[in-house]
């Protein structure tokens, strides 16, 4: 009993309610396979990289317009105009092969509501990573808009991110869309 301490799986459920389920999944595992405690720490580890994955497949991505106080914040969210013409959106997560499809969704869906869009600019600022299959998507997304009449731009693009395209050479090729 001394070992069981609720405090901590009650503050994890609060932070984020798929932890909380993370917990109480292992601890229920634990008891019912026990002595093989073993079970039960996979079990957790197991659901936790699943629940990983689900989570980070589907971040938050915001069209961003100038705010009163000259800096840029979410439009939806605050109540902001945007432009019909050039539409600034942020991406929240990493581009990898578990978010990439969803980026090139919501970023072809946007360009697809706006008829008169010119410029789409992308913020790299919350792009910490891009794999394989995201440096695929990006460029992929850049060539559809470039042929539908759409320039991309980026801006405050990480330094591990701008790398890992050089390195591919899809910077010089997305510069050149």
């Amino acid at each position: 009993i001394g070992l069981l301490q609720v405090e901590p799986i009650v503050r994890a459920w609060r932070i984020e309610r798929h932890d909380g389920v993370v917990a109480v999944v292992a601890f229920v595992m634990t008891l019912a396979f026990a002595p093989h405690l073993e079970v039960g720490i996979l079990g957790g580890i197991s659901l936790s990289l699943i629940l990983y994955l689900y989570r980070t497949m589907n971040p938050r991505i915001v069209v961003l317009s100038k705010h009163p106080d000259g800096s840029l914040h979410d439009a939806e969210a605050h109540g902001l105009e945007t432009c019909d013409h050039v539409c600034m959106i942020r991406f929240d997560g990493s581009l990898y092969f578990g978010s990439a499809g969803y980026f090139e969704d919501k970023v072809l869906e946007r360009a697809a509501e706006m008829r008169d869009l010119r410029f789409l600019i992308v913020d790299g600022e919350g792009i910490n990573q891009v794999d394989a299959t995201g440096e695929e998507k990006l460029v992929s997304v850049v060539h559809r808009l470039d042929e539908a009449g759409i320039e991309t731009l980026f801006i405050r693009t990480k330094m591990q991110v701008l790398d890992a395209l050089e390195r591919t050479g899809s910077y010089e090729e997305i510069g050149a869309s």
